[in-house]
C-alpha cells in the first residue's frame, strides 16, 4: 500500500496509522502515537510543506488509514477547547469526520495487491 498526503502547508511531523480493527479506527482521538493493538502498520516521520509518500508491506485484507500532522511536533493531535482539531488530518477515501472519526466502512480500503491511495489532509 503506497500512501501518498497532499495539503501539507508547512513543516512538523506525520503521524499515519493503518488499521485492521473498526473499534480502534473509531476510537482513536490521535492522543497517542506509536503502535498500539488494532493498528497493523504506520509511521511517525519529519514532513514538509507539499507532500508525503510513504509504502507499506501488507497481507491481503480491509483497512483504514488516519492521518495528522503534528505541527508542534508534541506527539498528539493538538485540539481546541471544544476538542475539535487544530492541526491537519485525514482518512482514507478522503472520509468526513463528524464528531470523531468517521466510520471504519467509510474509510475502509481493500488491499488484494498493490495499491496507490491520496489523503488530503483537512
Amino acid at each position: 500500500l503506497a500512501v501518498r498526503v497532499t495539503g501539507l502547508e508547512a513543516s512538523g511531523e506525520i503521524h499515519l496509522a493503518i488499521y485492521d480493527d473498526p473499534r480502534v479506527f473509531e476510537g482513536d482521538r490521535g492522543d497517542q502515537g506509536g503502535p498500539q493493538p488494532g493498528i497493523i502498520a504506520g509511521t511517525i516521520q519529519p514532513a514538509g510543506p507539499e507532500s508525503f509518500t510513504s509504502t507499506f508491506e501488507l497481507p491481503t485484507g480491509v483497512y483504514a488509514v488516519g492521518i495528522f500532522h503534528d505541527l508542534n511536533s508534541d506527539g498528539a493531535l493538538s485540539k481546541n477547547f471544544l476538542g475539535m482539531p487544530k492541526e491537519p488530518f485525514g482518512f482514507s477515501n478522503n472520509a468526513r469526520a463528524r464528531f470523531g472519526p468517521p466510520s471504519f466502512e467509510e474509510a475502509a480500503i481493500s488491499v488484494k495487491e498493490k495499491l496507490s491511495i491520496t489523503i488530503d489532509l483537512n
